[in-house]
Parts: structure tokens; C-alpha cells; sequence
């Protein structure tokens, strides 16, 4: 016998691993399999009344994606029976989000409608390209709401607030009584991407679909904290996708100097900037110009219940300026008098502009401690146009200088741990509260806040149902979160 899968070799039933080194129990049966050629091979299906239906042209102004109908009444009692108890309803909106009944519903609902739904996409189409390389479907909002401010699809997060427990000697974040209980009920009605209705009248179920839910959220991701009026320089298209592939994106490109004129910021002799070094020149002053152009961009994906493996894709965007960037040399190759030519090149303007007692001249430059020092004898080196150079070591040094002294400075240079120096946070403390009295410092955070977790994802789950995530949100990680938080909301109020 050429085929090993011809022949088969078998233990007796109650034979055990360790029996192998007994020669009275090594019982091995073997048998031989003969292949008979198979003359005729038929392929029965059960014959079922199902018809899926689904509109053609994305044009198509209702919000239907895809409809099964012909159901029997058995199949609506399954599907049903979870959201509607009593069998009354004739229109049904089927939780297949949330719960454990959602599974539930979501299984009947994978048996019965996601191979049929599959077939009829692959030969059929639907009003939404499945394609690879699909294009991307433009959206606008509806209502006059811009994307990312629907507070039916998002609801406003909770505002907090501090106490300080004298019990426990430390702060603890303070919310309106049932704030959260609220803010969970709001997530819990927002609509979703995909809703599931059945409808016992016509013995249909039809999936609908909300691409702006999508929209929403991705453009939420653009304008979240950044200020009143940026939502309406948001616009966001969207794509049907199957999750099963991924999709075909353009590919990134890094852009660098090589290919933009140069600029001359005239050093102190014999120094020179090199020919790249000028291009880079020119790069930062477009960049300050606010000249460079870039598509700011989020996305978010909702994925459609059940094993049909479709999903929601939008891309919100907006053209935004670049404001920055990183000079990506090597250790050596000048990035410091470049920084100091474009300092240089902006002075004149900077001294025009500044003002008492908010606007300076000076420009921040913050290193590390060991190289205060080393910037302030470069900038002596290359030029001797910006003569009033500030070095801040401590909070100590700090004291030293007047407002006046930062607001006609050209350069100040402060150590990266200027939060961490003894006194900083207390003074500023004082000088944000309007106090005449010392006031308590605010403590930098020893660790910086942990992620939140969310799901059970790669999380070993223990046999207790008191810490369902693996010991991943242990009090001392809800410490650490609180620490930071508080931190942060503190200094924010201080600096403005």
C-alpha cells in the first residue's frame, strides 16, 4: 500500500501511556483500508424559501444593506424570542450588541442569515463596493451637526473634580452622584453602526446600516480637546470592508530636503552652513510659515455582528499646517547650528513682536543638564547677533531673573527636569492662585498613569470572579491613574 492513510493502528480502549513499558498489554490492532473508486457523487441541499435582497446603487437614500426574507415562523421565534418576551410585536430591533442574550441572537442569527447573505454579496454585490481597492464613499453630515459632536452617537464624558481625603491623605476624584450610571445609559442607547430588525408582518430580517455612527467617531478622534470651530474643517468618507482581507492603502512616504532650495542664515566667520543644512533651513521656515500642508487624519472601524466578517471603515480628515517637526541627522552632523542658524534667522521679527508681560522674544531651548552649557558656548560660537542667552539650572537660578530679564531675552535654556526642581511647583503654585501665602506644591507623579483595562484580551483570568482582569486594574494601577490624572488636571488650571 502506497497511502499511509490506508492503514490504521489502534489501541485497546483502556490502554494508558504508562502501559507502554508492560509487554503483556501492547495490544496493537492494525487494519488495512482497500479504496474503491467512487463512480457517482451527488450533492443534496435542503430546499428552503429564503431570498436575500439588497439595494444596487449606493445612491440609494434608505439605510438598508442587505434583507432576508421568507423566514419561517420558527426562525422569528428564535430570533425574537430574547427582545420580545411576549411574541406581540410586529417590528423588532434585535440586541445583538450587548449581553449575554446578544450571543444568544447572534448565533441563530449566524446559522440562519450569514451564508446566505455571503452568496448573494459574491454574486450579486451590494450597494457598498467589497472590493480590495474599493473607493472611498464621501459623507456629509446630517441635521447641521458636524461629525464628532453628535451626542446621541457620543456621549459627553463625565466631568470630575478633587477632594482632598484628610483619612487616606490623599486626592480622590469627586463625580455628581449617578453621573456614571447616566453616562453608561447614554453609551448604552447610542445608536449603533449596524442595526438588525425583524419584521414578523413580512417574515423578513434586514440588516441596516449607519455609516455617519462610524463618521462620528472618527472624527471625534480630530477634534476632541482642541477648541470650538476645527469641527467644521472636518470632512469624512467611508468604506465597506471585509475584515476577512485587509484593504489596499497608499503607501507612506517620508519626505526629506534633497529637492528644496537653500537658505543662507549668515554665521560668524569662518563658519558656513553646509549646502543640506540650508535645505533643512528652508524646510523649518516653511514649517514656522505654517507653509507645509499635511492631511491630518483618523479613522475607526465598527464591525458588523455576526461571522459575515463586514465592517464600517470612515476616514475623517482635515488640511492642517505642520507646526514642527524633528531634524533627523546623525550625532554629529550639525543639528544644533541648524537649530541656532533658524533661532537667527527669526530674531529681528521676534523682538518686534514681544510684548509685557506674556510675550517673549526668546526662544525655549530645553536640554538636558549636562548640556546647558554646551548650547550656550555653541551659540556664542556661530553668531554673536543674539548676545542675551539665559541659562536656568534649578529653580534656584530661576529666581534670579525678572520677567523683564525672560521677555528680552533671545535665548532661554532650561534643563528637561525643570518640573522635578525643589520649589518650582510649589512658586508656581503661588503665582497661579494669587496667594500671598506659601502654598502646597503640586507632587510630580513618581510613575506616569497606566492604561485602563477594558477587556480580557491575552489576560489570564483567574478562578475569581473578584478580579476578572488577571490583576491587570489592581488598586495600586488605579492609584497610579489617579495620581497622574490629578497631576495633570492641577497643572493645566495652573498654566492657563
Amino acid at each position: 500500500h502506497d497511502d499511509v492513510t490506508s492503514i490504521l493502528a489502534t489501541f485497546p480502549p483502556d490502554w494508558q501511556p504508562c502501559d507502554v513499558f508492560d509487554k503483556e498489554k501492547e495490544q496493537l490492532k492494525v487494519s488495512i483500508s482497500n479504496w474503491i473508486p467512487l463512480q457517482k457523487l451527488s450533492c443534496l441541499a435542503l430546499k428552503t424559501n429564503f431570498t436575500v435582497e439588497a439595494p444596487k446603487t449606493k445612491h440609494d437614500e434608505s439605510h438598508v444593506l442587505v434583507k432576508m426574507c421568507g423566514l419561517l415562523d420558527s426562525d422569528m421565534i428564535n430570533l425574537c424570542c430574547r427582545d420580545d418576551a411576549s411574541g406581540l410585536e410586529p417590528v423588532v430591533h434585535l440586541n445583538v450588541h450587548r449581553g449575554a442574550k446578544a450571543q444568544q441572537t447572534v448565533r441563530r442569527y449566524n446559522v440562519l442569515c450569514v451564508a446566505p447573505f455571503l452568496k448573494y454579496a459574491a454574486a450579486n454585490g451590494l450597494k457598498y463596493d467589497l472590493k480590495l481597492d474599493a473607493s472611498w464613499v464621501p459623507i456629509t453630515p446630517k441635521d447641521d451637526v458636524p461629525f464628532g459632536c453628535c451626542k446621541n452617537t457620543i456621549p459627553a464624558r463625565p466631568t470630575e473634580n478633587w477632594f482632598f481625603n484628610k483619612e487616606r491623605n490623599e486626592w480622590e476624584r469627586l463625580s455628581e452622584p449617578g453621573i456614571s450610571r447616566s453616562y453608561f445609559l447614554a453609551l448604552k442607547k447610542a445608536r449603533p453602526c449596524f442595526v438588525v430588525v425583524a419584521d414578523r408582518k413580512e417574515a423578513s430580517l434586514t440588516v441596516n446600516c449607519y455609516p455617519e455612527v462610524a463618521a462620528h467617531n472618527a472624527a471625534f478622534g480630530l477634534i476632541e480637546g482642541r477648541g470650538d470651530g476645527i469641527e467644521q474643517e472636518v470632512s469624512a468618507e467611508f468604506r465597506l470592508s471585509s475584515v476577512q482581507e485587509d484593504p489596499i492603502l497608499e503607501r507612506f512616504c517620508l519626505h526629506n530636503c534633497h529637492d528644496l532650495p537653500e537658505t543662507d542664515v549668515p554665521l560668524k566667520k569662518p563658519y558656513e552652513l553646509y549646502e543640506r543644512q540650508k535645505k533643512a533651513v528652508t524646510k523649518m521656515v516653511r514649517a514656522e510659515k505654517g507653509e507645509l500642508k499635511f492631511m491630518e487624519i483618523e479613522m475607526s472601524e465598527q464591525t458588523m455582528p455576526g461571522s459575515t466578517g463586514w465592517s464600517i471603515i470612515a476616514r475623517a480628515s482635515r488640511n492642517a499646517s505642520l507646526r514642527g517637526g524633528v531634524i533627523a541627522d546623525a550625532i554629529g552632523a550639525g543639528k544644533t547650528v541648524i537649530s541656532i542658524a533658524i533661532i537667527l534667522r527669526g530674531i529681528k521679527a521676534a523682538k518686534l513682536n514681544r510684548s509685557f508681560p506674556r510675550k517673549s522674544s526668546a526662544t525655549l531651548v530645553v536640554v538636558p543638564p549636562g548640556l546647558i552649557d554646551q548650547w550656550k558656548s555653541e551659540i556664542k560660537k556661530f553668531t554673536s547677533a543674539m548676545p542675551n542667552v539665559i541659562c536656568i539650572y534649578d529653580d534656584n537660578s530661576l529666581k534670579s531673573y525678572s520677567l523683564k530679564d525672560i521677555i528680552e531675552a533671545d535665548v532661554v535654556i532650561c534643563p528637561v527636569d525643570m518640573l522635578e526642581a525643589k520649589h518650582y511647583m510649589g512658586r508656581l503654585a503661588k503665582l497661579a492662585t494669587g496667594s500671598s501665602e506659601d502654598v502646597e506644591a503640586l507632587k510630580l507623579p513618581s510613575q506616569t498613569g497606566q492604561v485602563e483595562k477594558n477587556g480580557a484580551s491575552g489576560v489570564w483570568i483567574p478562578a475569581s470572579s473578584q478580579d476578572p482582569y488577571g490583576g491587570a486594574n489592581n488598586p495600586r494601577s488605579q492609584q497610579r491613574r489617579n495620581e497622574s490624572a490629578y497631576f495633570t488636571h492641577v497643572y493645566q488650571n495652573y498654566i492657563r
